[in-house]
């Protein structure tokens, strides 16, 4: 399949209840991808918890992976939420 929601449409049919299948990606200087999966969740997850909806919550979390692709290791790179605030005001 090519299209996202068509592939989606496949995971929700089996029952999934949330498919993300592509998002653009922010913009950074890559240095190492450990953790990025990991912070990507966080940033969902608390960004819907805050009350945010589906692609507010993605577009933060989305932000939050690619900072944390920054640096090396999978916690050196992300500090708070203004830095996340600050990468989607840029992107």
């Amino acid at each position: 399949m090519d299209e996202p929601e068509d592939m989606a449409d496949v995971f929700l049919f089996y029952g999934v209840k949330n498919a993300m299948i592509r998002l653009d990606a922010c913009k950074v200087n890559a240095v190492d991808a450990t953790g990025a999966g990991d912070n990507f969740i966080a940033g969902f997850a608390s960004e819907l918890l805050r009350g945010s909806g589906s692609m507010q919550a993605l577009r933060f979390a989305n932000a939050c992976g690619a900072i944390c692709c920054t640096a090396v290791g999978s916690s050196a790179a992300l500090k708070g939420r203004g830095q996340v605030e600050s990468l989607l005001d840029e992107n």
